[in-house]
């Protein structure tokens, strides 16, 4: 799946992702749901 940012985020743990808009992330796996 592919997703396209409409806000930023700055990660404030490690391991998160931060972002910038229209930033395009593209998921590989999930876990957990």
């Amino acid at each position: 799946d592919i997703y396209e940012a409409i806000y930023p985020y700055e990660a404030t743990d490690p391991g998160d992702l931060s972002f910038h808009v229209r930033e395009r992330i593209i998921v590989l796996k999930r876990e957990g749901d």
